[in-house]
């Protein structure tokens, strides 16, 4: 039996498969062909991928069958995905991104350096959710471009893995399973507890299923239609002079969405004639130096023009005084 879309597969304390039909279900332990393994994967028509022992690569058809080995492309890993187009993501021993496709005769490793990740999971558009160093998640749109940290939500996870529904599922640091909004908007919220632990959960390659679009939240007012009659201005109505200013926060509903496949981009870097024209400024203390000066030459104008004010006035007192002595003779 192929693996269900809905079903989750995971990997106990003993390194054997289980699975879980829902997050309402219980585990249930697959049939044990005696390979031990760390790390699962599932393939788009529901094959299992696994990491068993030495860091090497095993595929099994079914549940029921037995774990063989794939060709060997070199190099030992620790963990595993898959993308819906066959494609295997690793986790090599350095926590670097490898990846290869599952039926490439040639067997040909790539390595995507960028980035310290130690749990994965592909989107049916080829973005990658990750569990970095710190046990939280982060985002890339594909191998090529920057990593993105998810919102901080509080929580730490050891592995992740997407459902069918978009809902986000890791393994928290009890060994049971935490879920997560498709958005990531939310915190961890524990899953029913069904008993048994894991260390590694897998689900299949996520391929597109439309998400409704949220309610109205209650209260909030209903758009006018398109053809609403516009209301006349009142008489005398005088419109705002004020200016417009550029809003601090998105408005609600359109803040940044974490799985936007968007690319930021980074400020360009400063060039050479400008780090050369930073070194060669004049240092602050010559620019305050000289800021006193011209303050001292100003303060002795000032008190110039006030002494000759003062001996004006003095000689206008004494000239008026003579007048009025003159006038009394």
């Amino acid at each position: 039996m192929f693996v269900k879309d809905s079903t989750i597969i995971g990997i106990g304390l003993d390194k054997k498969l289980y699975t879980r039909a829902t997050l309402n279900d219980s585990w249930v332990k697959a049939p044990d062909d005696g390979l031990e393994v760390t790390s699962v994967a599932i393939t788009v028509d529901g094959k299992i991928i696994a990491i068993g022992p030495n860091g090497k690569t095993f595929i099994r058809e079914s549940l029921e069958s037995k774990f063989k080995p794939l060709p060997d492309a070199g190099g030992n890993f620790q963990g595993i995905a898959m993308t819906k187009s066959n494609k295997i993501l690793y986790i090599g021993m350095d926590n670097v991104i490898y990846s290869r496709q599952l039926n490439d005769p040639d067997n040909k490793l790539t390595k995507h350096p960028g980035g310290w990740v130690k749990g994965l999971h592909v989107y049916h558009n080829g973005r990658i959710l990750a569990v970095g160093r710190n046990s939280k998640l982060f985002t890339r749109a594909n191998l090529k471009s920057n990593w993105k940290a998810a919102p901080d939500k509080n929580g730490a996870v050891k592995d992740v893995c997407i459902l069918k529904d978009r809902t986000v599922v890791g393994i928290g640091m009890d060994n049971k399973l935490w879920t997560r909004s498709p958005n990531l908007s939310n915190k961890w919220v524990r899953a029913p507890n069904k008993g048994g632990q894991v260390t590694a959960i897998a689900s299949h390659p996520w391929r597109g299923v439309e998400i409704p679009e949220p309610l109205p939240i209650a209260g909030e007012p209903e758009p006018l239609p398109i053809s609403a009659p516009v209301e006349p201005l009142p008489p005398g109505f005088k419109p705002q002079t004020k200016p417009y200013l550029m809003p601090t926060q998105p408005p609600p509903g359109e803040a940044e969405d974490p799985l936007d496949d968007d690319e930021e981009k980074d400020l360009p870097d400063a060039t050479d004639d400008e780090l050369n024209a930073a070194a060669v400024s004049p240092p602050a203390s010559s620019l305050i130096a000289d800021d006193v000066d011209e303050i001292k030459e100003s303060s002795e104008i000032t008190c110039s023009l006030w002494v000759l004010f003062v001996l004006l006035f003095i000689l206008f007192c004494i000239k008026v005084t003579q007048l009025g002595e003159e006038h009394e003779l």
